[in-house]
């Protein structure tokens, strides 16, 4: 839910953009407001999802909007920027992260594990570090 409100939210910031830096930090903390929530649909998929083909099914489904909306995607920023200013692209989500936060703590059951391990800072630091564009020597 973290993810969703912080996607709607830079979702405005970016459309309201005042400088191009602004709207390039907007759109960096889109990218890892996003990257919250496909693992955490995938997550509510799983625990919704018990049997096997039910979870193969939902699996599917999920698949198969996301791919239909990066190839709706363009066509509809397309017509946005056709019709109306840059910064309409970006409200597009805003009404659909609305609906998430609203309906979410209603309709999507919560799950915590008792055995949920605690998040390992030092090995993220690592792998952020080791996959960051250094200079590679030759």
């Amino acid at each position: 839910m973290i993810g969703g409100a912080a996607f709607a939210v830079l979702s405005i910031v970016a459309a309201f953009a005042a400088s191009p830096l602004m709207l390039i930090v907007a759109r960096a903390l889109l990218g890892v407001a996003g990257a919250t929530r496909a693992p955490s649909t995938l997550a509510l998929i799983t625990n919704m999802f018990r049997y096997e083909r039910q979870r193969g099914q939902a699996i599917a489904i999920w698949a198969t909007c996301q791919f239909t909306g990066g190839a709706l995607g363009p066509v509809l920023a397309g017509f946005l920027l056709q019709h109306f200013w840059w910064g309409s692209v970006f409200l597009v989500a805003v009404p659909a992260m609305v609906l998430l936060l609203l309906a979410g703590p209603v309709l999507l059951p919560e799950f915590r594990s008792d055995q949920a391990g605690r998040l390992d800072c030092s090995h993220q630091w690592a792998w952020a570090w080791r996959s960051a564009p250094w200079p590679r020597r030759r």
